[in-house]
């Protein structure tokens, strides 16, 4: 497995939630395969690693994911 950091927008469960929306879309268009959560990389939760099977399904992830913000209801 290959860990991806992205940037989580707003910090916190609440934009590590918006962040696993996206990525459950992705899966879902067939875009990526199976992610799994990594670990939050700072202390103020505004990065986390995310675990996916290949360095494809990473790269398209981080280019539609990272910073995860915008889309969904505050």
């Amino acid at each position: 497995m290959r860990e991806t950091e992205f940037n989580i927008s707003p910090p916190g469960l609440r934009g590590l939630n918006r962040l696993a929306t996206k990525l459950n879309a992705l899966m879902t268009g067939k875009q990526i395969a199976d992610w799994h959560l990594g670990r939050w990389n700072d202390g103020v939760q505004s990065k986390h690693g995310i675990l996916f099977d290949n360095d494809d399904d990473a790269a398209v992830a981080k280019v539609n994911c990272d910073g995860a913000k915008g889309d969904l209801a505050d």
